[in-house]
């Protein structure tokens, strides 16, 4: 019984440490949410969403779409693993490109995400707040830009006319 016992624990065990290693978006449109996996999990959720909408992520790391279109909510799980590596961290490896189209009002918000490549901003994109994410280099921040406890380890080219830096914020940031 104490074999069967040890067993079903190291069986269990075993299979919450694989569980922890697949990446997860979740989509939450108008209250109901879709689940999507794997790598390209964020892909696939941008793809389904439409503006307004909350994408969570597990931590992990995940792929950007090639053109970053839609204005929603972002979150991920962290952006550290804290001296400890006590919690994982939600990475996206790839170059992202936030393209919104000017005609889009709604606020796109980032929450919690290494971003261990460049960031860009298409040069027309604005009403974007980050918050505690990491940020490897970022290129043509533009306006009404908020960055909340923030860190930025590369170049921050700032692209925009005068009356645009007005609208960029950095708080409690480290660039």
């Amino acid at each position: 019984m104490k074999k069967l016992f040890s067993i079903l624990v190291l069986a269990l065990s075993c299979s919450a440490l694989f569980a922890q290693q697949t990446a997860v978006a979740l989509l939450n449109h108008e209250g109901t949410i879709s689940t999507f996996y794997g790598a390209d999990a964020l892909v696939q959720a941008h793809k389904a969403a439409v503006h307004g909408d909350i994408i969570t992520l597990s931590g992990g790391a995940f792929t950007a779409p090639s053109s970053w279109i839609k204005a929603v909510t972002l979150r991920g799980a962290g952006c550290y693993a804290g001296s400890d590596n006590s919690r994982e961290v939600t990475s996206i490896g790839n170059t992202f490109n936030l393209a919104i189209p000017v005609e889009i009002e709604t606020t796109m918000t980032i929450e919690g995400i290494n971003f261990k490549s460049k960031f860009n901003f298409s040069t027309r994109v604005r009403n974007t707040t980050f918050l505690k994410c990491y940020i490897y280099q970022m290129a043509s921040v533009c306006r009404n830009t908020n960055f909340y406890n923030c860190v930025i380890s590369e170049d921050m080219e700032i692209s925009a006319s005068a009356n645009d830096l007005a609208n960029i914020n950095l708080i409690n940031c480290y660039v």
